[in-house]
């Protein structure tokens, strides 16, 4: 086997590792709560699982130099899966595999969370993207990406439910100025014509000449 393809092998195991561990940790530290969410966990692992095979028939479009794509694509997937766990660590104990409103739970605005409400996603998605070119082709690198980021609109749609019903208004406002997977950016509110900030719907009424009641 090449030190590329060992490479390959070697990071995904890291990942899968990983996963296992943070997940195990995570539960122990978790808090009871409401009842568990299992589907959308189980579209994840099936779309992990077709996401090679869709991408099979694009395998000889838009082509790389096989050592370009294999460490580009190595070098893409370990920033990806590092963001992953990072943002992991940050969520600390609400984070699960399957969606679950603990007894305590409560918005996290730290790290990564503070412009996005789903960074561990988009680090996976960047690690699919990774894996994927080191197989050569940018665009069987993209369905991959593609078909997993159906499974993860799906999770992220059922776990933004169950936010939304457990942690109500606070989850609320904290939807409402960041991003899911990319930052929010807000266009800034132009001053009106005078200068102070106000519009013309908050300047006070003219005063009325004469009795508009006599005839």
């Amino acid at each position: 086997m090449s030190a590329g393809g060992a490479a390959v092998l070697a990071l995904a195991g890291a990942w899968l590792t990983g996963e296992v561990v943070l997940q195990a940790w995570q539960w122990h530290r978790g808090r009871g709560g409401g009842r568990s969410e299992w589907a959308s966990l189980v579209v994840l692992v099936l779309v992990g699982f077709a996401c090679g095979p869709a991408a099979g028939p694009f395998q000889g479009f838009l082509v790389l130099p096989r050592p370009v794509a294999l460490w580009v694509g190595l070098a893409i997937a370990l920033v990806g899966i590092t963001f992953r766990f990072a943002s992991i660590i940050v969520l600390g104990r609400f984070f699960r595999g399957v969606v679950t409103i603990q007894a305590d739970h409560e918005v996290v605005r730290r790290g990564p969370y503070r412009v996005i409400r789903h960074p561990s996603y988009l680090g996976a998605l960047v690690g699919v993207l990774g894996f994927g070119l080191t197989g050569g082709s940018v665009a069987a690198a993209l369905v991959m990406t593609a078909v997993v980021g159906i499974g993860l609109g799906y999770r992220i749609a059922v776990e933004e439910r169950a936010l939304r019903a457990g942690l109500g208004a606070a989850y609320e406002q904290y939807a409402a100025t960041t991003g899911r997977l990319l930052p929010r950016f807000r266009r800034p509110v132009a001053p009106s014509p005078t200068g102070t900030g106000r519009s013309d719907s908050s300047k006070p009424a003219a005063p009325v000449v004469g009795n508009p009641d006599r005839p």
